[in-house]
């Protein structure tokens, strides 16, 4: 985290990192989205968000079950590959809440989504 001189704490360097790599990650996968892979990002799945996740960002527990939930919802009404963009970001997101863990090895190189899941659109169908 040194690397970023201009900032006094570790915390604000994760979440600008985080914000990058989420931004990169997003610009590389988004315009390879099929017309059913943006209907159900953009449409269907914030509609079954509602009804099924419970938006809780008051502690660190309600942040990861949310991003648990919407994952496996993404899993579960998407294709693989939109579940799979919907669990990296989510991932990225998480480190917004720098006091919640998980992000304390962040950096370009330690992206913390490598591996996370498959996004090759040539698989099949993963489920959670």
């Amino acid at each position: 985290m040194s690397n970023l001189p201009f900032l006094n704490s570790t915390d604000a360097a994760k979440v600008i990192i985080a914000d990058f790599l989420k931004d990169d990650y997003v610009c590389q996968k988004v315009f390879k989205f099929t017309d059913n892979d943006a209907f159900c990002y953009g449409e269907k799945l914030p509609k079954s968000i509602g009804k099924v996740c419970k938006r809780d960002y008051s502690s660190c527990n309600g942040i990861n079950e949310f991003s648990n939930c919407i994952t496996k919802l993404a899993y579960k009404k998407c294709r693989k590959y939109v579940a799979c963009f919907v669990q990296k970001t989510s991932t990225l997101e998480k480190c917004s809440f720098s006091t919640c863990g998980g992000c304390d090895s962040i950096s370009a190189s330690n992206t913390l989504i490598k591996g996370l899941c498959n996004d090759d659109k040539n698989t099949t169908l993963e489920t959670a």
